[in-house]
């Protein structure tokens, strides 16, 4: 996330699982991410929340709320241990308001 707000979006994408960023090339993240802006501003501030842990099955999930200008995104993202890192896998849209509610 602060890779975002910071708008290094290869540094983001660094972040992320190898299934993940097979899926999601850095131009395409830096269009999903102009899309947002262009939607509701910029990233304004950023909130973590609940997080789980399956230390056998090597998986996290994290909750967190982005707000931005006009609005905001409650997330949970899923992050997957390959090697010593944590990388992001998935991310599900929970609740929408402002700008992203239509």
């Amino acid at each position: 996330l602060e890779a975002l707000q910071a708008g290094d979006r290869r540094g983001a994408h660094d972040l992320m699982c190898v299934d993940l960023a097979e899926k999601l090339s850095p131009a395409s993240l830096k269009q999903e991410v102009a899309s947002s802006i262009e939607q509701a501003g910029a990233v304004v501030e950023f909130e973590l929340g609940r997080s789980t842990l399956d230390e056998d099955a090597r998986t996290a999930t994290v909750d967190y709320v982005l707000r931005f200008d006009d609005g905001s995104v409650e997330n949970t993202i899923e992050l997957a241990r390959e090697g010593l890192a944590w990388r992001l896998c998935e991310f599900v849209s929970i609740e929408r308001t402002g700008a992203f509610a239509q």
